[in-house]
């Protein structure tokens, strides 16, 4: 996978193809969230087309600087030092947020891809039966 950074001495691209133990336990943090982030817009939404009213103070608490922040910290460590947090909150750029957060499930997606590559390699060689 690869990042393009803006740095004031010119554009440099970053590569990195492997996961990390600490990346893959922020990898599973951030997909934890971003799940039930997804699972309460639903109830939300469900809720005001039935004409609820819904008072939930976990939802009120969520803030999302906090949760773009967390999405960079899991960009930063996927590639392991090879630059700052800073230098990618100044120099990373996106054409939207949605291309921000596409890079973290692609990072998640690697992490848990790569279990299964070993899986799928296995499963697929007969045993022999043992007697």
């Amino acid at each position: 996978m690869e990042i393009l950074l803006k740095l004031p001495e010119g554009e440099k691209t970053f590569t990195q193809k492997t996961v990390n133990f600490i990346t893959i336990t922020k990898a599973l943090e951030w997909m934890e969230r971003y799940t039930q982030a997804q699972k309460r817009m639903i109830e939300l939404a469900q809720a005001g087309i039935e004409g609820e009213v819904v008072e939930d103070e976990d939802y009120d608490a969520f803030e999302p600087s906090e949760d773009l922040a967390f999405t960079a910290d899991l960009i930063v460590s996927f590639f392991s030092g090879q630059f700052t947090y800073d230098e990618f909150a100044r120099y990373a750029y996106f054409e939207n947020v949605g291309e921000f957060y596409n890079l973290a499930y692609k990072i998640w997606d690697l992490a848990f891809e790569q279990k299964k590559e070993g899986e799928s390699k296995n499963k697929g060689k007969k045993r022999k039966p043992t007697s």
